[in-house]
């Protein structure tokens, strides 16, 4: 399988820092346009442009954007590594898979977009259970903070991640935290 690297809206200085590993790696860069929104992944990796796509009602998705696709496990590691020495910074990037190939472009920006801004969320309501959890050890007895510990695992645990949800819970639970914080 070819190496090839899918992107879309990619600041030039991004994508000449990517091009300069083709050698390295050997693979080809695919750059997607805002014409190729209604277009299958899998048709854009096999350079399959399909004239006569409507793009109707797909707009525009604000994110630079780079799949990866047919690099074995070692070989993605290893360009991961060199983005980052590279100081190549890309939030919006996915590997090919079986399902997401058979998304159009449009949806699997929309998709990677949502996720990208929920994985900080994320991440602060682990650290907001973490926290909780310590102060339960610590010895306070408050239920409060209980309750709040099984909330957030419960919540995690069904991973259906919706944005306003998970602010909601993370500022209830910050709130009781933070008394906590203040008393020391």
């Amino acid at each position: 399988m070819t190496r090839k690297l899918l992107v879309y809206n990619m600041p030039k200085e991004s994508l000449e820092k990517i091009k300069d590993l083709k050698e390295k790696y050997d693979f080809k860069v695919i750059e997607a346009e805002i014409d190729h929104l209604g277009q299958k992944i899998e048709d854009l990796l096999a350079e399959n442009l399909v004239e006569d796509i409507s793009n109707e009602g797909l707009d525009h998705i604000d994110i630079n954007f780079l799949m990866i696709h047919g690099f074995e496990d070692s070989e993605l590691s290893a360009l991961l590594k060199d983005f980052k020495e590279k100081d190549l910074k890309l939030p919006n990037k996915c590997v090919s898979t079986p399902t997401n190939k058979t998304w159009i472009l449009h949806d699997l920006l929309k998709e990677n977009k949502e996720e990208a801004e929920l994985m900080p969320l994320l991440h602060s309501l682990f650290s907001l259970r973490t926290f909780v959890q310590g102060l339960i050890e610590n010895g306070n007895e408050d239920q409060r903070l209980v309750d709040l510990v099984e909330e957030i695992s419960a919540y995690i645990k069904k991973q259906e991640l919706e944005k306003n949800e998970m602010i909601e819970i993370y500022n209830r639970g910050a709130k009781i935290a933070n008394e906590y914080i203040d008393k020391n």
